[in-house]
């Protein structure tokens, strides 16, 4: 089984994606490497959110992202478990339907 093949069975079931959906992918000092590999994969458009000079996510850009998704096109956000807490907090607060796709392997968990 292709690497594709094997990303698609794992992720996609969980969050229903499709090619060609939106996701913003949130990279910091613990960005999980096979995030790149699983948006391009699962053929989705990819907005990414650069990490701040200090190595951790800017949520005032994630959250200006997520305002400007006035139409709810953005299906996902990936972030590192580091950042979870933080990211969800910003989904709330912008009342954004988007799933939060959280890499639990980092920090020595794997």
């Amino acid at each position: 089984m292709n690497m594709q093949h094997r990303i698609s069975r794992v992720a996609n079931p969980l969050v229903n994606l499709k090619p060609g959906d939106r996701v913003i992918v949130c990279e910091d000092v613990d960005t999980f490497r096979s995030c790149h590999q699983i948006c391009a994969a699962l053929q989705l458009k990819v907005t990414l959110i650069e990490a701040r000079p200090d190595g951790y996510i800017s949520l005032a850009k994630l959250q200006d992202t997520l305002y400007a998704d006035r139409h709810g096109r953005v299906r996902a956000v990936f972030v590192s478990s580091a950042a979870a807490e933080c990211a969800r907090e910003v989904l709330d607060l912008a009342w954004h339907d988007a799933t939060l796709i959280v890499d639990s392997a980092m920090n020595g968990a794997a």
